[in-house]
């Protein structure tokens, strides 16, 4: 569906945080728990925030298509 895995998310979130961006956010490279928006949720968990980090990295992505990612977001 286009969303990367985060790891180590809360089954029930009282908030979202939703990362856009290119490749960099995507972390294509290396496995689910090594990206950044696994790390961002890992540090959230400790400080006992009840926030899910979702992250819609996609490669060769302009500054347009990641506008109309977040309006399309469901």
């Amino acid at each position: 569906n286009g969303w990367r895995v985060t790891k180590y998310q809360p089954l029930f979130p009282k908030k979202n945080i939703f990362i856009f961006g290119g490749s960099t956010v995507q972390n294509r490279e290396v496995p689910n728990h090594f990206t950044i928006a696994s790390y961002l949720q890992s540090e959230l968990n400790q400080a006992d925030l009840i926030y899910r980090v979702n992250n819609r990295g996609f490669t060769s992505v302009t500054t347009n298509q990641q506008n109309e990612f977040l309006k399309k977001r469901d």
